[in-house]
């Protein structure tokens, strides 16, 4: 009995870790049509509540934010959430910062530029230098997102998990809660696979290097490598008295024990560019975003593949559209 109250005592000491990471393109419409935040906005709505009101609208076309989503990233994201002390978020252009069981119909609104649905191209944000930012604090009432999240949760652990896209969008409520000592080395820690992000974010950032993608502990697509990365380091350091710092002497030996990826110097191109490049492919290339990307770069021309998947899929909407005005 005495060692089995100990054992539940070092259990009942684990720190509880909170994944905080972005939303995907990629959503399942069985449910409902898609909402379109410039359809949305172009038909009335005004407002960033006015936009939220509409997407938990229609209840029988909603669904957890948890089943809303697919693709790899994803699925490794629910998996995640399955490791005993860990709980799932999400940050998204559509719906703000939200925990994964929250309720929402299929939506499409992005922080990437060449969409149709990004947030600097609907009227609240055209006049403002920094769209993302003035949309995701008008999507929590101007105020700061996490706050009553980190303070409701004091003690755990946050790691955001993102693309650089994102962490822009959000950056000024990290840098607030770095500011008054809300997030510190011990508890906030940033993945991500760049860091043109708040200088003031450096000192907590781990960057999702290449080379990792080939290692055994990561192996996978380029996509989806920050979110393995957060799920290598969770895993290897959650049943330890202090995971972050675990986390942390975890990622420095991946670092050590990876050899470094050597490619010859690419062409890389403007978004106009790789459209126009698209255009000049084979027909036998357009079959999917893979396929074109491959070739695009059998002929030495480099697109980040996320990237590459956003115009590609601009450029087959943009030419169904010409075909059918002619």
């Amino acid at each position: 009995m005495k060692l089995a109250h100990a054992v539940s005592l070092i259990r009942g000491s684990r720190m509880h870790v909170n994944l905080v990471t972005s939303c995907v393109s990629a959503k399942k419409t069985s449910v409902g049509r898609v909402v379109g935040l410039a359809d949305t906005f172009s038909k009335g709505c005004g407002t960033a509540k006015e936009w939220l009101d509409t997407l938990s609208s229609n209840p029988h076309e909603m669904l957890p934010i948890i089943d809303l989503y697919k693709g790899d990233h994803w699925s490794i994201a629910k998996n995640i959430n399955t490791i005993e002390k860990v709980t799932l978020w999400v940050i998204s252009a559509g719906l703000g910062f939200s925990h994964h069981t929250k309720l929402t119909r299929p939506y499409d609104a992005t922080f990437n530029k060449p969409n149709s649905n990004f947030v600097g191209n609907i009227t609240l944000n055209t006049t403002t230098e920094e769209p993302t930012k003035n949309w995701w604090a008008l999507l929590h009432g101007n105020k700061n997102a996490f706050r009553n999240f980190v303070e409701d949760n004091h003690g755990q652990i946050f790691i955001f998990c993102a693309s650089e896209r994102y962490l822009v969008a959000i950056e000024n409520d990290l840098v607030d809660l770095v500011k008054e000592g809300l997030f510190n080395k011990e508890n906030f820690l940033i993945i991500t696979s760049k860091n043109n992000i708040n200088t003031e974010l450096f000192p907590y950032i781990l960057i999702s290097k290449e080379k990792f993608s080939k290692s055994e502990e990561i192996k996978g697509s380029m996509v989806s490598l920050n979110i393995r990365l957060a799920r290598y380091l969770i895993q290897a350091s959650i049943k330890s008295k202090k995971p972050l710092r675990k986390m942390i002497e975890v990622y420095k030996e991946l670092e050590l024990s990876t050899q470094n990826i050597f490619r010859k110097k690419a062409n890389k191109l403007t978004d106009s560019q790789v459209m126009c490049a698209i255009s000049k492919l084979p027909h036998s290339s357009l079959t999917s975003p893979t396929s074109a990307l491959k070739a695009l770069r059998k002929e030495g021309m480099s697109c980040e593949q996320k990237r590459f998947s956003t115009l590609f899929k601009l450029y087959i909407e943009t030419r169904v559209l010409i075909r059918e005005k002619s």
